[in-house]
């Protein structure tokens, strides 16, 4: 009989633990939730005035590509086609847009890497696909080894 009424006991403290939980939460639940109201502002009448115009952007040049190094500007650059899945038509692509340095394609940024990738037409997915920006970055310090130990031998 005793076991009997301990087990009486719990199940009516689970019971009303239960029910407490259901009030707490419903309380939560129909509280109106935190808004924040737009401020209104006056609108600048020197601003109302002017007439809109439309900006026709050029898609900007990479941070790396605007600024050749003065190896590039002396006439010297990097042999790109050792980065594999760079061919002689997107070294010549490249080198037109000012970039013949590996430094320069190790420094770009996801940014800059959709910018020219842009510019190269079909070959744009290769800069990615065959990470274009991490062989540069080993070509460009001259660590050869781990070159060859991530992308094979240089041709």
């Amino acid at each position: 009989m005793s076991d009997t009424l301990l087990y009486i006991v719990i199940a009516l403290a689970v019971l009303a633990a239960v029910i407490v939980l259901l009030r707490v939460l419903n309380v939560k639940k129909d509280a109106p939730p935190n808004r924040i109201e737009p401020v209104e502002t006056p609108v600048q009448e020197a601003i109302a005035e002017e007439p809109v115009q439309e900006a026709v952007r050029e898609p900007p040049v990479p941070s790396t590509a605007a600024a050749p190094s003065d190896d590039t500007a002396s006439g010297e650059s990097d042999p790109l086609t050792q980065i594999k899945g760079l061919g002689p038509k997107a070294e010549a692509k490249l080198n037109a847009l000012g970039i013949a340095r590996f430094n320069q394609i190790a420094g770009w940024t996801d940014a800059d890497a959709e910018t020219v990738g842009a510019q190269l037409g079909d070959m744009a997915k290769r800069i990615a696909r065959d990470r274009w920006v991490e062989q540069a970055g080993l070509l460009a310090v001259g660590d050869i080894a781990a070159f060859e130990a991530k992308f094979g031998k240089l041709g």
